[in-house]
């Protein structure tokens, strides 16, 4: 009885924290501001992780899940990959503390498919999850649309000044030009919604529109066009190039049935994003003129192969360059390689992901990476043709198409993003526990 009331008190808070994610940056910022501890809020995903991994595996063992192969070939994958880190971090002299933590900074979230996959067996449950993170999706674009239709009535018709704090909805501080200028982007105002952040709009808004376009052949209009346009008027350039990588794909799958051909052009898409995506100018140059470098990330990614060509098999150690556990722990490596910190503290990283994967673990490292992806990528294609039920074959596409929005955003942010890698590992662990009793269901009968 205690097993079984422990169990469902851990599924609630994990279903919870769904909901909690897309708040997560929007509260730690409101506690920062008023000087409380922010440590158990904003390590909220990380404390979870590191908990319930134990009783996950736990659980899969007792209920015989653990000679499940899905489970077995993540999780070698996680265990290889985490035996290499540590092995970078201890032959460069690293301390062991900045070396853990930078390697659970790489799997956390593979480890989240691992809890959730032991803890949800049945669809109906992620039907449900998705119908109410939904609700909130399309709640969140009603009042981004408000937010921009306010602000820009304000600036062209009404003809106010951008400083004027009446511009902005849900804006309790006074405009500042520095702030002017990162609200405003093509001439449109950023709608952050009550998430405050654009970008997190525009991720998040992302993942739940991918799954609603693959999870139903009819699409109600208003839903559709809330979520859209609230993508649109994040004016994230990462969510653009994203969406535009999700509709192609969606029109290809219904277009072309021709599985050479899918392959051709996810593989262009695969080439083209890095590409484009470090031409960006994203954030401006702030004095960083060295080796002629135009914008932060592009100055950022320079240091960070700078670094890899002097470290190109193993790297710099995990947890020493490019995160948040680098700033942590004051890496002696921005020192040594003369890194200018000042935009790195402001922002918290270098914002962009394969720069930091290469300097701190190195091509070898980054292969093992690789291969936990395409473990995943494998495990997904391989249960396609299981051909379970259509809504389970829908929403595994659904999980293989937003791999490639989320590697669309790497090289615009990391790629640990609570508010959409974590709800989107948990998808994909839900999904796999429930293919798991389908499966068995269907061999008992």
């Amino acid at each position: 009885m205690k097993s079984t009331f422990f169990h469902i008190l851990i599924k609630w808070w994990l279903v919870g924290i769904l909901f909690y994610a897309p708040f997560n940056t929007l509260i730690v910022r409101y506690l920062k501001v008023r000087k409380y501890n922010t440590n158990y809020v904003q390590f909220i995903d990380e404390v979870t992780i590191s908990l319930l991994i134990f009783f996950a595996i736990w659980k899969i063992y007792k209920d015989k899940g653990i000679f499940n192969h899905s489970v077995l070939m993540i999780g070698i994958s996680i265990i290889v990959f985490s035996v290499f880190t540590c092995i970078s971090g201890i032959i460069n002299e690293n301390s062991l503390q900045a070396t853990l933590l930078g390697t659970f900074d790489y799997i956390k979230y593979f480890l989240v498919i691992i809890i959730y996959y032991a803890f949800f067996k049945d669809f109906d449950q992620f039907k449900k999850i998705f119908h109410y993170m939904l609700v909130l999706a399309v709640f969140l674009s009603i009042v981004a649309i408000i937010q921009e239709i306010w602000a820009l009535s304000a600036r062209y018709i009404i003809g106010k000044d951008l400083l004027d704090p009446s511009v902005y909805l849900f804006h309790n501080r006074v405009p500042t030009e520095e702030m002017v200028s990162a609200a405003w982007r093509f001439g449109m105002r950023r709608a952050g919604s009550l998430l405050k952040n654009p970008n997190i709009l525009g991720y998040f808004n992302l993942l739940i529109f991918t799954f609603y376009v693959f999870l139903n052949r009819k699409y109600n209009p208003y839903i559709f066009i809330l979520l859209l346009m609230s993508i649109i008027f994040s004016v994230s350039r990462s969510a653009y190039t994203a969406l535009i990588v999700l509709l192609a794909i969606r029109l290809i799958l219904l277009k072309c049935n021709r599985k050479i051909w899918i392959a051709a052009f996810v593989s262009l898409i695969i080439i083209s994003i890095p590409l484009f995506s470090y031409n960006q100018p994203d954030i401006d140059n702030l004095g960083l003129e060295e080796n002629n470098a135009i914008t932060y990330r592009d100055y950022a990614a320079r240091k960070g192969m700078e670094i890899w060509m002097d470290h190109p098999f193993i790297g710099v150690g995990p947890g020493m360059f490019g995160g948040n556990i680098s700033i942590k722990f004051d890496s002696y490596i921005y020192d040594y390689y003369k890194f200018q910190k000042g935009i790195l503290y402001l922002i918290g990283s270098i914002d962009q992901f394969w720069p930091q994967i290469f300097a701190e673990i190195g091509i070898l490292g980054f292969l093992l990476y690789i291969a936990m992806l395409l473990v995943l990528i494998s495990l997904l294609l391989k249960l396609k043709r299981v051909n379970i039920s259509e809504d389970v074959d829908n929403t595994l596409t659904a999980l293989l198409v937003f791999l490639l929005v989320i590697y669309a955003y790497t090289f615009a942010t990391g790629f640990n993003n609570v508010s959409v890698v974590f709800p989107y590992f948990a998808f994909m662990g839900i999904t796999l526990g429930s293919i798991r009793s389908q499966k068995k269901e269907l061999t008992n009968n």
